[in-house]
């Protein structure tokens, strides 16, 4: 397997590459269709609109929906200003950006983000904050991508130590390292490659996706992770296809869906339901 990985990544990068995305919220005007059913009941079908309300959006990647009605992105950034062509560097481009009501703006800023250099006018693919949920005690927590080992995060520099974690604005305090935990004990034995991607609150601690190890990491409250679910390939005709779990969600009784990509393959990807206990 030793090209699949790499092969998603691109999938994985590809997908939030555009500058320009929207966040759809509101419905629009409806039209109602009366639909007839065998058993004789009638429902209404309904076709909305979406609205825009946050447009030139830096590279966004996760949302969340607050109680409150108002809406966190993540933004992965675009790496560093002037990085030269098809080198990598760091820069502080990631942010949080918040939408409510009418107000919209980022509410945190200079968060690590990666990318290559790219020619002038060239989207920009990068790793960085990709999923974001409050921090009860002030800010927001983060959990950044990285697409790589702590070996690869080390040769980034300083500016690189929270790629690849689960951190908190306030401090940039590291809460869980998913980088350290797929290179010291690469759970499922295949190539070693972090590269977290969404987050879930779960107790004290936290629940997140690593789609380059196909593993949730729990992060606990003393900053130690445990491998949560260990995801297994995904068996195809075609052959084995890596699971890459991305989203997750964690329900009001404590169950745990997690939604993978299967390799990226057309008609694979899949939704895990793990009940409580």
């Amino acid at each position: 397997m030793a090209n699949s990985r790499n092969s998603w990544t691109k999938i994985l990068l590809a997908a939030g590459a555009a500058g320009a995305v929207a966040v759809p919220l509101t419905a629009g005007p409806v039209q109602a269709q009366p639909q007839a059913h065998r058993h004789g009941h009638t429902h209404i079908r309904t076709e909305a609109t979406v609205t825009v309300v946050a447009s030139q959006l830096n590279n966004p990647r996760g949302v969340t929906a607050l109680g409150d009605g108002g809406v966190l992105v993540a933004e992965a950034g675009a790496g560093l200003a002037d990085c030269p062509v098809d080198q990598t560097c760091v820069g502080t481009t990631g942010s949080v950006y918040k939408v409510k009501g009418s107000f919209q703006g980022r509410v945190a800023t200079g968060l690590a983000s990666t990318a290559k250099g790219v020619a002038p006018g060239a989207p920009i693919s990068a790793n960085g904050p990709s999923d974001v949920v409050p921090d009860r005690f002030g800010g927001y927590v983060v959990v950044s991508g990285l697409g790589g080992t702590t070996e690869s995060r080390a040769a980034l520099g300083e500016g690189a130590r929270t790629l690849g974690t689960v951190f908190r604005t306030r401090d940039h305090k590291v809460l869980a390292d998913l980088t350290d935990h797929e290179t010291r004990l690469n759970p499922d034995g295949g190539d070693v490659h972090a590269n977290p991607w969404r987050l879930a609150r779960s107790g004290s601690g936290y629940l997140a996706t690593d789609a380059g190890a196909n593993t949730v990491v729990r992060g606990n409250a003393d900053g130690t992770t445990a491998t949560e679910y260990l995801l297994p390939k995904n068996e195809l005709p075609t052959g084995a296809a890596e699971t890459v779990p991305t989203g997750i969600a964690k329900a009001a009784d404590g169950t745990v869906y997690v939604a993978d990509m299967s390799g990226g393959r057309v008609g694979a990807s899949r939704v895990w339901k793990i009940a409580p206990g």
